[in-house]
């Protein structure tokens, strides 16, 4: 692939939006592997998980699943996520509103596949002061004891 074609030197020139998906991954996972080009793992992995929001959701084990993915590229795609899910978060609004709370959280919920108690403190602006899932679950159900839900508030915050 001649060197201005290639997907860094396109995003450079060019922008984000004149990328295809599997130019923006092959960007985020750098190299490719001795047998396959960053391209066609980048191929792969879309190919594998059919979207892009099933492939944020998807697990660092799950990422390894693919082959010529190992633990560090697994990690920096799973990192690289997570941060773009954060950018969404950083707005400070006023958390009035059971909508506005739900869009807040919303990135954290839908790339849950088992049950999660996510605990919410917002301070007497209605903003959100901090945020932490306190237990997980099985796939239908989660057991906690109602003293486990409030250590967070009473430990840091009271």
């Amino acid at each position: 692939m001649p060197n201005d074609e290639r997907p860094r030197e396109r995003l450079a020139r060019l922008g984000t939006d004149a990328l295809s998906t599997i130019e923006i991954l092959a960007i985020l996972l750098g190299s490719g592997t001795q047998n396959r080009s960053v391209m066609e793992l980048a191929q792969d992995l879309l190919a594998h998980f059919k979207t892009v929001r099933a492939l944020s959701g998807a697990s660092i084990q799950e990422l390894k699943q693919v082959k010529g993915i190992g633990a560090a590229k697994a990690i920096q795609l799973h990192a690289a996520f997570a941060l773009a899910t954060r950018k969404e978060e950083t707005t400070v609004e006023i958390l009035d509103t059971p909508d506005k709370i739900y869009a807040l959280i919303r990135n954290a919920l839908e790339s849950q596949q088992t049950e999660i108690l996510l605990v919410l403190l917002r301070d007497i602006r209605m903003q959100c002061i901090h945020r932490e899932v306190v237990a997980k679950g099985t796939l239908t159900e989660l057991v906690l004891h109602p003293r486990e839900i409030l250590v967070l508030p009473t430990n840091e915050y009271l």
